[in-house]
């Protein structure tokens, strides 16, 4: 054999010192930096640790803040980095407009934004100076979240074109507010509200179509929604394949009328062949009997193929504690 020399030379010592801290404490502000995790600091990574304090205190209602970071020497093999923040006063949001709303109130609209913005936004840390206000603070992304799911209600209600858009936003003016202020607009276009006229099915075989409406369980004349059809599908593929139809898939399309107002959902059905469950084969049981795996089984040869029982089977086989993971498909998993 040979004999091998491992030399390593130790990197810099950085340390962090901070300027301007009046609200944030220190030790929130080093947990977020994350600096462990940074192997040096170029130009990408000081840019990379601006963006992050100032998007910790945005997300803490210091809407203005602003940070400078350098990084010098401060002896041998020592680097200081020097954060220095203007944090501002806190901003939070006055008024939430919601221009070509129409279906839903202001105040119902305000109170989805306001659930959406406070399951996004941090309660912590304790402030020094200032409050959390969670519901009034306004960010680019949590205000992005929030229309994304007003649009989620007006699609759940039937209006399938609508879009929702956040305006830039304006600043009070110092002589109507008393406090630095924003004021939000949301731009909502609902568009027309599509309700459901007819119910098809093609492909269908095994089951009759009046046997799949029911189990799709969507009435005529009720407002549509992408939501409900996602739902239907999977509810009438998980049907399929409880009945042995594994490689079965559901296929849906909506042909709307010309003004929007009625919609025929078609859906497309690929039953595939009935499967039965063959040859059973145990793999990886090291130390486990295989006659102990076996036992667990909801199947046996012969069976129809069901999800339910391949599910109750790993359940089953999970209970035991000892795998530390478990995986029950085909031999060949593009077999159809």
């Amino acid at each position: 054999g040979v004999d091998l020399r491992l030399e390593v030379t130790p990197g810099p010592h950085f340390r962090v010192v901070w300027q301007g801290l009046r609200a944030m404490p220190e030790e929130s502000l080093l947990a977020a930096l994350r600096l462990p995790e940074e192997r040096s600091f170029d130009e990408a990574t000081l840019t990379s640790l601006t963006v992050r304090v100032q998007d910790y205190y945005a997300r803490r209602g210091f809407y203005d803040a602003q940070v400078r970071v350098i990084v010098t020497d401060a002896g041998p093999n020592e680097r200081l980095v020097r954060f220095t923040v203007r944090e501002g006063s806190q901003v939070f949001t006055r008024h939430m407009n919601f221009a070509g709303a129409t279906v839903f109130s202001q105040s119902e609209l305000r109170a989805n934004v306001e659930a959406v913005v406070a399951a996004e936004l941090p309660d912590e840390p304790r402030l020094l100076r200032g409050r959390i206000d969670r519901e009034r603070t306004y960010t680019a992304a949590a205000y992005s979240t929030a229309a994304q799911r007003l649009v989620q209600r007006y699609r759940d209600s039937g209006y399938l074109d609508a879009t929702v858009e956040v305006a830039p936003v304006t600043r009070v003016p110092a002589a109507q507010s008393a406090a630095p202020a924003l004021d939000v607009t949301f731009r909502v276009t609902e568009g027309t509200q599509t309700f459901l006229e007819e119910l098809t099915f093609e492909g269908n075989r095994a089951q009759s179509s009046a046997s799949l409406s029911g189990i799709w369980d969507m009435r005529l004349g009720v407002a549509l929604s992408y939501r409900a059809i996602e739902e239907a599908r999977v509810r009438l593929t998980d049907h399929f394949r409880e009945e042995g139809y594994a490689f079965a898939r559901v296929e849906p399309a909506i042909v709307r009328s010309a003004d929007h107002t009625r919609a025929r959902v078609e859906v497309s059905v690929h039953e595939g062949p009935r499967v039965r469950v063959g040859h059973i084969d145990v793999r990886g049981n090291e130390d486990t009997l295989e006659s102990v795996v076996r036992g667990r089984r909801a199947f046996t040869e012969g069976d129809i193929y069901r999800g339910s029982a391949l599910r109750t089977s790993q359940r089953r086989l999970g209970e035991l504690g000892v795998f530390a993971g478990i995986n029950i498909g085909f031999e060949d998993p593009d077999v159809e």
